[in-house]
């Protein structure tokens, strides 16, 4: 069986990538994701270390994780990837239709030997979104870029009705552009529902984040 690691945000298009390929018959070994240059968040969707590595926990994989400025990324993703890709064939992502993304997961793959796999490149955003709307995945919104949504919508489960006042919003459904990140909190391949709660909201410039703790 050939063998994939997951370029994972925590949120619900890296999450819903992660199960097509486990549908094309490829089995996890491992998930890397990039933190803040303190390392104690993910640099993408600002989701703290601990949940992360109980996403993973909750998954049965390894959670491979390194700080990194943004100058720092490409160097440091190679660098925290390449020592653990005995048996791997394929690293997954999940972006839609960012063509600059594509390419650059295309370049950093073939630097590390493997095959991209990109299961929802060139799909419509119906066609995501009711992927997550059936297939049993649940999310919520914890970053927010206040040119398109305001901080109400943080915390909030992304369920179709919310869909609809996003795309109300002008902005995109899926929010591939940056206009919101959500954290995945159940997938057909958790063990079990991921418990969280969120605390305070943070603003820094444009953007909004809340705060996102595991229960007790």
């Amino acid at each position: 069986m050939d063998n994939f690691f997951s370029s994972w945000s925590g949120g619900k298009d890296s999450a819903i990538a992660f199960n097509e390929a486990i549908k094309k018959g490829l089995s996890p070994k491992f998930m890397l994701t990039m933190m803040n240059d303190e390392g104690d968040y993910s640099r993408s969707h600002s989701i703290p270390a601990k949940v992360l590595e109980k996403q993973a926990e909750l998954t049965n994989v390894k959670l491979l994780s390194s700080k990194s400025t943004w100058k720092e990324y490409e160097k440091n993703f190679l660098d925290l990837a390449s020592p653990h890709l005995e048996g791997i064939s394929h690293a997954v992502f999940g972006d839609i239709d960012i063509e600059d993304h594509k390419k650059w997961e295309e370049k950093i793959c073939s630097k590390l030997g493997v095959e991209p796999f990109l299961p929802l490149f060139g799909l419509s955003r119906e066609n995501v979104l009711n992927i997550y709307l059936n297939e049993g995945f649940e999310a919520y919104i914890v970053t927010v870029n206040r040119d398109f949504l305001d901080r109400s919508f943080l915390g909030k489960k992304l369920d179709r009705d919310l869909i609809s006042e996003i795309v109300k919003n002008g902005a995109d459904g899926c929010g591939e552009n940056g206009e919101y990140h959500t954290l995945v909190t159940n997938t057909p391949f958790f063990s079990k529902k991921l418990e969280v709660e969120f605390g305070k909201v943070v603003d820094i410039k444009n953007y909004s984040f809340i705060e996102i703790k595991l229960k007790d």
